[in-house]
């Protein structure tokens, strides 16, 4: 009854209260009638027997199904670093330290193996997807915590006898050690990814099953590892000059819909020595990195290097991170977005005030 009252009004009684709200032209309106629904959902499906928390969920649910799910957001949004730090006074307080100290043992044991179960799943949902192992493991090891949802079950599992004070002072020291881990187990993810990849794996396993290679080998082409928003600029840029290209990227997604869009795109792990083989780094005559990671930039333009002494490699960073390792990687030019901006910014205030003192 829950779920057919959830889909029915998602689909047609949220999406006309929020319409009649948007139609006011009113941001106090739309934010009322937000909190107003979200609120009438909750209420209704405790009514019904579930917990607020489920029903709370249930209500952003439907809220995010609607056309108005995006202005709603960001009207809410505000509000959610309030709420978060409600959510997680709430939760310290329920922690008992004393349980944790007498059963320090079971509770570091749950941890390890609510780890390892994660870890192991999310890379057999990677393989069937035919991701690389290395964004198997890094995947696997991001999403290896027990999420906040998980404290909803559980505290609605005691409410109804479903498990005892003890289970659930377990679960909740368990839930809360494997989020506290979770930005240690990020930062060394890279790392940890890198020595699956020593390990000697069938090549299939190592470069994903979307692997492709080209159909014919270039000569003194352009490599964009990573096409995102700079990799497309670049490859509108070569196309228009007739520049031989090759696009690599490891979101199957992005590479699907460039391709049908015409684009020069591969799939393809660049961090891997051999998918930089296959699409013939040897011979290439430039290569552009533009991927987010510091230290996968750093790998692919150290191995690129190692192929090809002659061929010129340009960087793209994103924020203020230290370039001198780059360019012993192997990086001819290091070109930082926020270094630039700021240096455009600079120059364009100084040419402002000189302006101004012209004037005068």
């Amino acid at each position: 009854l829950i779920i057919a009252f959830t889909l029915i009004a998602s689909k047609y009684l949220i999406p006309w209260i929020l319409h009649l709200a948007a139609k006011a032209k009113s941001r106090e309106l739309f934010l009322v009638t937000v909190i107003f629904v979200c609120a009438s959902v909750t209420w209704l499906t405790s009514e019904a027997g579930l917990s607020p928390a489920l029903g709370a969920f249930i209500a952003g649910f439907m809220v995010a199904q609607t056309d108005y799910a995006h202005r709603a957001q960001g009207i809410i949004l505000p509000f959610e670093e309030i709420f978060l730090s409600f959510f997680f006074v709430s939760l310290g307080m329920l922690v008992n330290l004393n349980f944790l100290f007498t059963h320090y043992t079971l509770i570091l044991a749950g941890v390890a193996i609510i780890i390892l179960i994660k870890f192991f799943i999310n890379n057999v949902v990677g393989f069937l997807l035919g991701y690389s192992i290395r964004v198997m493991v890094l995947v696997g090891l991001m999403l290896s915590q027990i999420g906040e949802f998980s404290f909803i079950i559980s505290e609605s599992g005691l409410r109804y006898g479903l498990i005892d004070s003890v289970t659930f002072q377990g679960l909740l020291l368990i839930s809360v050690m494997t989020m506290a881990l979770t930005p240690f187990v990020i930062m060394v993810s890279p790392r940890i990814a890198e020595h699956f990849m020593k390990f000697p794996l069938p090549g299939k396993l190592r470069r994903g099953r979307y692997y492709e290679k080209p159909e014919k080998p270039l000569e003194d082409h352009l490599i964009i590892i990573g096409v995102g928003l700079t990799g497309r600029k670049l490859a509108n840029m070569a196309e228009e000059n007739n520049i031989p290209y090759i696009g690599v990227d490891i979101n199957p997604e992005v590479v699907n819909r460039l391709k049908d869009e015409g684009y020069n795109i591969y799939y393809g792990d660049a961090t891997h020595i051999n998918v930089l083989k296959h699409f013939n780094v040897s011979k290439a005559a430039a290569m552009v990195v533009a991927i987010t990671d510091y230290d996968s930039t750093a790998h692919v333009a150290h191995e690129a290097r190692h192929l090809n002494p002659l061929m010129k490699i340009i960087v793209r960073i994103r924020g203020f991170e230290d370039e001198e390792p780059l360019y012993r990687a192997g990086a001819d030019i290091v070109i930082s977005e926020k270094r630039e901006a700021t240096k455009r910014i600079t120059e364009e205030i100084f040419t402002c005030y000189k302006d101004v003192c012209k004037l005068e």
